[in-house]
């Protein structure tokens, strides 16, 4: 196998499955427990109280922000979310992809 030099895991409970020693950074994505809610619903099909339930079994936004090395929040504009892509994708260039 050839060595890769990034590989990005989308793994949505890295964090709770403890494997954050498996990985260089973290990026999460945040965002408000009633936008939260209402997405399960929608999503999912689920009652309020069940997807309440369900983020309540997940880590908190806090607990997300604590573990990361980088932030997102689902609700910033667009190409606002865009830039802070860009100076994180450019921070971990200068990092681990330097030669």
């Amino acid at each position: 196998y050839e060595k890769q030099k990034v590989v990005i895991v989308d793994a949505a409970v890295l964090l709770q499955a403890g494997w954050k020693d498996k990985v260089n950074q973290v990026w999460v994505s945040i965002v408000d427990t009633e936008s939260a809610v209402a997405r399960i619903m929608k999503r999912d099909s689920k009652t309020e109280d069940e997807a309440r339930a369900r983020l309540s079994s997940q880590f908190s936004n806090i607990e997300y922000v604590n573990e990361a090395n980088v932030v997102f929040c689902s609700k910033w504009e667009k190409s606002f979310t865009q830039k802070q892509v860009d100076k994180a994708w450019a921070h971990l260039h200068d990092i681990y992809l330097k030669d």
